[in-house]
């Protein structure tokens, strides 16, 4: 299930004033708490390059705040993107 949100106004729930913030659940998964993914080398040459990661490096770069829950075999990540100019 995804969830989207858009928040205006004053701050509310500790967003941004003016934000996206969009959940992502999955049930009956597997723990994998992307916050801990170490990042990888975008410098790095590709042939030398683990695959994969590179997603969430986005994420992470494009994103205000990142956040990951697993509770009972759900998994949920939350990702905060201002909209009001703020980095």
């Amino acid at each position: 299930m995804v969830q989207l949100e858009h928040v205006a106004g004053a701050e509310a729930d500790g967003h941004a004033k003016d934000s996206v913030r969009i959940c992502i659940q999955d049930e009956n998964v597997e723990e994998f708490d992307i916050t801990r993914v170490p990042e990888p080398d975008p410098a790095t040459p590709l042939e030398e390059r683990r695959a994969g990661g590179m997603g969430i490096l986005l994420v992470r770069r494009l994103a205000e705040r990142l956040s990951y829950e697993y509770r009972d075999g759900n998994s949920t990540v939350t990702v905060v993107k201002r909209l009001d100019g703020g980095d």
